[in-house]
Parts: structure tokens; C-alpha cells; sequence
């Protein structure tokens, strides 16, 4: 009885013994709860792709883009169908962002596939962004679907100008063609603006006379000043008439402010930068109600090395005090310091400017004699600085 009893215990003692085995080789890489970016990457060198998996489950949005990069990497089935699980969820429309970024860059269409049964949902959460991190992807399949969206002018015209500007708009005669009729047909101004810039890869007659008309008959300011951009980057000879007109006369202070800006100074001595500087003069001696318009003409006007542009500060000082010194101090201001600026860019003439301006103080508001008075103080002059209420 005792040996029969013995022998059951061993025969017990060897099944456990042999269960326990199977076990440990079963769970020799068991794949864990909890992951993070670390574990990731152990795991990754190892090939247990089945614990890279685990990071997109988890709720660290780093672990998560790590996980998604590093499964691009690998052509195993496990990769792609995991991502498509985590990627969305089709009944909400919600997407997933991290593993949208860790893909950025990969060309893999299962990849960028498994985001596509959102994209058309009404209920898809931030579908623009769903639709740009797409683009970022690189992926053939995603690069054709949104080359539909682009021609669909129902789509926001902001998402249609973000695809625009991932494409070659010169690379066939037929592109050039193409965008060079939606700048003046498109009904997104998001899109015209866009065109506009791009096209600078067109160097012909036609762009050329085209972004010229655009510049100065588009509706929407924003493709105006893109085209000035474009036009004076393309043959700035031929545009300096249109860019001048536009500094002058129109309506939107970008435009205007645009304008300024192209000039730079501008910058060349002698007969070639005449023009220039004579728009600036008139410019100067214009009322501008915008005051970043006219930050940018002080900031033109001092950075021109042409002693010629130098003097428009100069005689500019008493016009500019009683247009726009009014009841605070211009050193509160943007856009109304022109003594600061003259005094930065010439201040050799400082004192004569400050005694000429002087003179004319009669018609100035009394921060505008103070303001004056104040500066021809600080270079030597021997006049009265008034009190004034205010700032």
C-alpha cells in the first residue's frame, strides 16, 4: 500500500513538474500590460513585436508615437494590424494623433489606410488635422485622395491650400497651366494667396502678367500682397510701378505694409534706387491711418543706406508730429517715433532736423511740442519743454 501510494506521488510530482514546464515555454516573452517607451525599444531589438504593438494601447502619447515609428520598420503582418486598431474609432470618428505623428514620414499605404474609413465621417474629430497628419505620411494612396479634395471648392479653403503647398506646381507644362487658371478662378482666397506664392517657380510671360493683374485687382488683400511678393521676386523692374501704386493707394493695410517691405530701403545707391526712394518720400508725406503700415516706412527709411532717404526722415519730423503725435507720448506708440528714428539713422543732422521742426511746433497738440522740445533738450538745444496732461 505504502509503495502504491509512493508511486502515485511520483507519477503527480512529474505531471506538475511537466506542466510547469510547458509554462515557463509558453510564457517564455510574454507580452506585458504596461509599457513604456524604453520597454518599446528592448523590444523592438529583439523582435518581439508583439510588446512594440503594446505601446499604441497605451495612455502616454510619447509611448505611443515611439511605438508607431518604430513598427514602420517592420514588414511583419503584426505591424500594420495593430495599427489599424489603435488608429481609430470608426463609430465616434475619433483618430488617433500620436500614432498619426509616428508614422510622419512613411510611405507605407497600409499605414496611412488604416485612418482612411474617418475621413469622410461627419462626426471625424479635427478632420483637417487628421488630413494634414495624412499628408505628412508620404503614402501614395492618401496623396491621390487629396487630389480630389483639392479640386472640391465645398472643402475649407485653408485644408486645400495646405495640400497645394505639398505640391510641384512647374513640374509639367499642364501643372503650370492648371494653377496658373485656378489664381484667377478659385473662389478660396486661401488658395489664390497660395498659388500666388508657389508660383515663383513660373518664370514666364503669362505668370508674370497674371500675378501683375492679380496684384492689382484680387479681391482679398492676403492674395494681393502674395503676388507683390511673387512679381517683385521674379523681375523686380517690372514690378516696382504696381509695387509703388500699391504702397500708395490700397485699401489693405497688409498691401500697403507689403509694398513698404519690398522696397528694403531701399537699398541701392545712385540712379537704380531713385525710384525707390522717391515712392517713400511720397509715402512719407502721406496720412496713413495704420500704424504697423507706418512702423514699416520708419523701419525702410532707416535702413537705406542713400543719404537722399535719410533726408525724408529728416523733413518728414514736423508732418508726422502733427499727423499722429496726439494725446500720448510716441514712444507708447508703434509707428509714430520718427525723431528716435532719424536720430538713429543720421544723428549728425539730429539737432538741425530738431531745430527746423522747432519752429513749427505751433501746429503740434501739446505731447507733440513736448515730444519735440524733449528731444531738441537731449541734443543741446536750448528750448522749453511744455507740461502736458495724459500719458
Amino acid at each position: 500500500m505504502r509503495k502504491a501510494l509512493q508511486n502515485s506521488a511520483i507519477k503527480l510530482g512529474a505531471l506538475l513538474f511537466g506542466l510547469a514546464g510547458l509554462g515557463s515555454l509558453a510564457g517564455c516573452n510574454p507580452v506585458p500590460d504596461f509599457v513604456d517607451a524604453d520597454d518599446v525599444g528592448a523590444a523592438f531589438t529583439l523582435g518581439r513585436y508583439a510588446t512594440v504593438c503594446r505601446g499604441l494601447e497605451m495612455n502616454d502619447e510619447w509611448t505611443r508615437e515611439y511605438s508607431a515609428g518604430k513598427l514602420v520598420a517592420v514588414s511583419d503582418p503584426i505591424a500594420s494590424e495593430c495599427v489599424c486598431k489603435n488608429a481609430i474609432d470608426v463609430e465616434t470618428g475619433s483618430w488617433d494623433s500620436s500614432i498619426l505623428r509616428g508614422i510622419a514620414g512613411s510611405a507605407r499605404n497600409d499605414f496611412a489606410d488604416c485612418f482612411v474609413p474617418v475621413l469622410d465621417s461627419p462626426s471625424t474629430e479635427n478632420r483637417n488635422d487628421l488630413i494634414k497628419g495624412l499628408i505628412a505620411t508620404s503614402a501614395s494612396n492618401v496623396t491621390e485622395r487629396f487630389m480630389g479634395l483639392l479640386d472640391d471648392v465645398n472643402e475649407n479653403g485653408e485644408l486645400r491650400a495646405h495640400i497645394l503647398s505639398t505640391l510641384a506646381l512647374c513640374e509639367t507644362d499642364d501643372s503650370k497651366a492648371r494653377f496658373l487658371g485656378m489664381l484667377t478662378t478659385d473662389p478660396a482666397a486661401e488658395i489664390r494667396a497660395a498659388i500666388a506664392t508657389e508660383l515663383i517657380c513660373n518664370d514666364s510671360e503669362a505668370a508674370f502678367s497674371t500675378l501683375l493683374e492679380v496684384a492689382k485687382t484680387d479681391e482679398d488683400g492676403s492674395v494681393r500682397a502674395a503676388a507683390l511678393k511673387t512679381i517683385d521676386r521674379l523681375n523686380a523692374k517690372s514690378a516696382y510701378s504696381t509695387i509703388c501704386n500699391a504702397m500708395l493707394k490700397d485699401e489693405d493695410p497688409l498691401v500697403r505694409k507689403t509694398a513698404v517691405e519690398l522696397f528694403r530701403g531701399p537699398k541701392k545707391k545712385g540712379a537704380k534706387g531713385k525710384r525707390e526712394s522717391e515712392c517713400l518720400r511720397k509715402k512719407a508725406f502721406q496720412v496713413e491711418d495704420d500704424s504697423g503700415v507706418r512702423s514699416a516706412v520708419l523701419t525702410a527709411l532707416k535702413r537705406s543706406p542713400r543719404q537722399d532717404v535719410a533726408d525724408v526722415l529728416c523733413d518728414a519730423i514736423p508732418f508726422w508730429v502733427e499727423k499722429y503725435v496726439d494725446n500720448v507720448h510716441p514712444d507708447r506708440m508703434e509707428g509714430t517715433d520718427i525723431i528716435g528714428t532719424q536720430n538713429n539713422r543720421d544723428f549728425v543732422n539730429t539737432p538741425k532736423c530738431l531745430r527746423r521742426a522747432y519752429e513749427r511746433r505751433g501746429r503740434y497738440s501739446c505731447k507733440g511740442k513736448q515730444y519735440v522740445a524733449a528731444w531738441a533738450r537731449e541734443v543741446g538745444l536750448q528750448v522749453h519743454v511744455p507740461k502736458c496732461d495724459g500719458i
